[in-house]
């Protein structure tokens, strides 16, 4: 048990967000290298990166390699400085337990299954959304997964990974703070709702 803001989470919560935090900076630095890869290939070409760098002088290389080194080490220390201030972030947010006044609002099974139920759809519907833009980008490229696979290089390949490990990661912790929250909310409008 750890206490944040006076509030005892378990340890199971704690390595729950220590994991969506850990999965979180791996997605961001994945999302940061496509970006930087898929530059390199806008200003020089998809093909002939790796001939090019050995074709460079020795001090070349050095700086190439010193300036990414430096700033993948500057993203480590950046996000190894939030770590504390991120994690806590997410068990706050995913984890905190709301107070309900109402003595009869635990007994409520209907407002359990329309969250749970609204839960469901709301997921299905940002399924729905990725699959229509997955379907809508293979129909433009006129092909199959493998094929648009087989065709993207390393920059578009990781930047497509990162983007979807954070969509992932992002998605998880919304589900889990609907399931923690979502019957307060929807406690909150039946109430509001039953008070008129």
């Amino acid at each position: 048990m750890e206490e944040i803001d006076g509030i005892k989470y378990s340890k199971l919560q704690i390595q729950a967000a220590t994991l969506f935090y850990v999965v979180l900076v791996i997605a961001c630095i994945t999302t940061i290298a496509g970006g930087v890869f898929l530059i390199s290939e806008l200003i020089l070409g998809p093909t002939g990166k790796l001939a090019l760098l050995l074709s460079l002088q020795k001090g070349w290389l050095i700086v190439i390699f010193g300036a990414l080194f430096a700033g993948l080490f500057f993203l480590l220390v950046l996000f190894y400085g939030l770590f504390k201030r991120g994690r806590n972030w997410i068990i706050i947010k995913a984890f905190k337990p709301k107070v309900i006044p109402d003595p009869l609002a635990k007994s409520r099974i209907e407002i359990k299954l329309v969250v749970y139920i609204l839960l469901f759809f709301l997921v299905v519907v940002i399924f729905g959304l990725l699959f229509a833009v997955v379907s809508e980008v293979l129909s433009y490229v006129g092909g199959s997964t493998t094929s648009l696979v087989s065709n993207l290089t390393v920059g578009p390949l990781l930047l497509i990974i990162g983007i979807l490990v954070l969509i992932f990661d992002g998605l998880c912790i919304f589900v889990i703070f609907f399931v923690k929250n979502g019957y307060y909310l929807i406690l909150r409008l039946i109430g509001g709702l039953e008070k008129d």
